[in-house]
């Protein structure tokens, strides 16, 4: 699958360290991986239900399916248990990029969903959405994990969709 991204060959600040990273653009016409949208994002999440966590409503049963409070640190992409589609690490783990600007951003500040490693259970919500700037590793979003062990999202990078599926 080709990537939707390009580095444009031109720096950009990024973060509150005004740290010079290379900026992407994405390539009109492509038909690879790309950041999802927040709705996309979301129906992925949900993967079909309609309960607070795709895995339910009891959040007694979230760890099973995502790292988060009290963990130390990130987990591997893959070690938990998947959505109804298949999908690890919806919830938890890392917060996720989305496409969309939030709120009324100088176009620096994107989504974020998911939850982190570090969040609780109200903050792993399908519907719960931030905003951050891009994390200084910039670089490109990865492939959607669909079950392969050890590949997908990095933190702030998001779950990305083939844009020829969906």
């Amino acid at each position: 699958m080709q990537p939707c991204y390009e580095r444009t060959g031109t720096k950009e600040k990024g973060g509150s360290d005004e740290t010079l990273y290379d900026a992407w653009r994405v390539i009109p016409g492509a038909t690879g991986y790309r950041l999802l949208h927040e709705a996309e994002w979301e129906y992925a999440c949900r993967a079909g239900t309609s309960t607070v966590f795709s895995s339910g409503d009891d959040e007694t049963l979230l760890v099973g399916y995502c790292q988060m409070y009290p963990s130390k640190l990130t987990a591997v992409c893959g070690e938990k248990l998947p959505n109804a589609w298949g999908l690890h690490d919806v919830h938890g783990n890392v917060w996720e990029w989305c496409a969309d600007l939030f709120g009324e951003s100088d176009g620096s500040i994107r989504v974020i969903r998911g939850g982190g490693w570090d969040d609780g259970a109200a903050d792993c919500i399908g519907e719960r959405h931030r905003g951050t700037p891009p994390h200084p590793a910039s670089r490109p979003p990865s492939p959607l994990t669909t079950g392969e062990k050890g590949h997908g999202p990095s933190s702030y990078t998001s779950a990305v969709i083939s844009q020829t599926t969906g």
